[in-house]
């Protein structure tokens, strides 16, 4: 077993946030504190070289999963807004600039190969 206080775990790959190694019931787990990404693995080497190994895409593929994630949540909770308002009469979806927004991340996603 390595000692978890000579550990050097690299910075989250999604927000740049430190990273702690915690032993979990039947594995071992790295878990970045801020933004809570995870890698799991059955032993306490595998889960620090996975951590301290993902590739560039698999961040940028994920961060862009985030991004979308936030901006959608940001356009439901816009919606429920103007349902409550009673003055939505003249709103036009398409000239929001949350749905402009999401939309050209997913035809980023979508051409780069990643998408549906």
């Amino acid at each position: 077993m390595i000692d978890a206080t000579n550990v050097t775990l690299l910075p989250c790959p999604f927000c740049g946030g430190e990273a702690m190694l915690m032993a979990q019931t039947f594995s071992w787990e790295v878990h970045c504190l801020p933004c809570t990404a995870s890698v799991s693995e059955e032993t306490q080497p595998e889960a620090i070289a996975a951590w301290n190994t993902r590739t560039a895409a698999e961040a940028a593929s994920k961060a862009e999963i985030a991004e979308l994630v936030a901006e959608l949540f940001a356009m439901t909770e816009h919606y429920v807004q103007l349902a409550g308002c009673g003055d939505c009469g003249f709103w036009n979806p398409e000239e929001e600039e949350r749905v402009i927004a999401a939309r050209a991340l997913l035809a980023k996603h979508q051409t780069e190969g990643r998408g549906a």
